[in-house]
């Protein structure tokens, strides 16, 4: 049997992550007031190994856009890589709401037949 292990196979099968992973980055730039580093995201998903894979999977696909830079603590300058949700990211975050919202209401109105 044949098997897709290409890009697209890997976004079909890791959707749910990715998307968890593309709000918790955009949640943490709305509330931080800045692109959330790598660790900072990683902490926050809980998921180190698995979670930087999917990181660099969204990265592959063009979902986020990863940047070298240094952040300012103190006295003490720390090279980190900076996370930042690009627009077909963005896209897919809606395509993904829209999909769940349809699949709720579809649910909803099974209900109304009994």
């Amino acid at each position: 049997m044949f098997r897709d292990y290409g890009k697209a196979y890997l976004l079909r099968r890791h959707t749910s992550f990715i998307v968890r992973l593309l709000n918790i980055i955009d949640e943490m730039s709305r509330n931080i007031r800045r692109n959330p580093y790598t660790r900072e995201v990683l902490t926050k998903i809980k998921a180190w190994g698995h979670g930087h894979k999917m990181l660099k999977l969204a990265h592959a696909l063009g979902l986020v856009e990863r940047y070298e830079d240094f952040l300012i603590r103190g006295k003490s300058k720390i090279r980190v890589v900076f996370n930042k949700v690009t627009k077909i990211g963005y896209m897919l975050l809606e395509i993904y709401k829209l999909l769940n919202k349809e699949d709720g209401e579809t649910e909803e109105n099974d209900d109304d037949d009994d």
